[in-house]
């Protein structure tokens, strides 16, 4: 009476194996002939259908939009002397000098930068320079946007030269003086500003300062 489960449990583990549908395709996989109970059968379960999304939607194969590309910003072109208008804006008298604002204004049609202090000296009567160049001539700066139709400025210093001499009294010989040239960037040459003043004759004494550009924006 004891052989009798065990020869029936061989025999129903035959039928499995070897069951087939009617089409001849084998109606269960090795899988199915585990006890039901087996933790090896637990492990090797296809996974379920929302399993599988899963992976698809979050697989390493799914590529993301690169990101768009920024655009490059021209830089400012240099402004040319050709492309710039200088004249005299404006002056202010002050004890011991006399301040002039000299405008560079942009008359391109499109924006560009100026940078640096101007180079500036006193012209005579004769057309010949007085004394030394402008104290500050060709010192660096900061970059300055200059807008089509808008401009920079700097201001040209002369030092009170006469009633009395002066800050400068006994170290220079007055000089009158009928434009200030100053030159503009890339330009090459000098433009002469009509002014009425006076200089020293001397080339060893600073009566002449210029500053760097700056934006001419109220």
């Amino acid at each position: 009476m004891l052989l009798l489960p065990i020869l029936l449990g061989g025999c129903a583990e035959q039928d499995v194996e070897s069951a087939e549908a009617p089409d001849g395709t084998p109606r269960a996989s090795v899988s199915a002939r585990l006890p039901s109970g087996s933790a090896t059968a637990t492990a090797i379960a296809a996974p379920t259908p929302a399993a599988s999304a899963v992976v698809e939607e979050t697989g390493s194969g799914s590529s993301a939009a690169p990101p768009a590309s920024r655009p490059t910003a021209r830089p400012l072109r240099t402004c040319s002397g050709p492309s710039l208008d200088i004249a005299l804006q404006s002056q202010d008298s002050g004890a011991g000098s006399t301040d002039y604002v000299v405008a560079f204004s942009n008359r391109g049609s499109t924006p560009c930068r100026v940078s640096g202090a101007p180079g500036a000296y006193l012209i005579g009567a004769d057309g010949d320079p007085i004394g030394r160049e402008a104290d500050g001539a060709g010192a660096e700066g900061p970059f300055v946007r200059v807008p089509s139709g808008g401009s920079a400025i700097t201001i040209v210093r002369v030092v009170n030269v006469r009633d009395g001499g002066g800050p400068l009294a006994g170290r220079c010989t007055p000089k009158p003086a009928t434009a200030i040239a100053i030159d503009a960037p890339n330009y090459g040459r000098y433009e002469q500003l009509p002014v009425t003043a006076w200089g020293c004759a001397e080339t060893d004494v600073a009566s002449l300062s210029v500053g760097v550009l700056r934006s001419g924006a109220s």
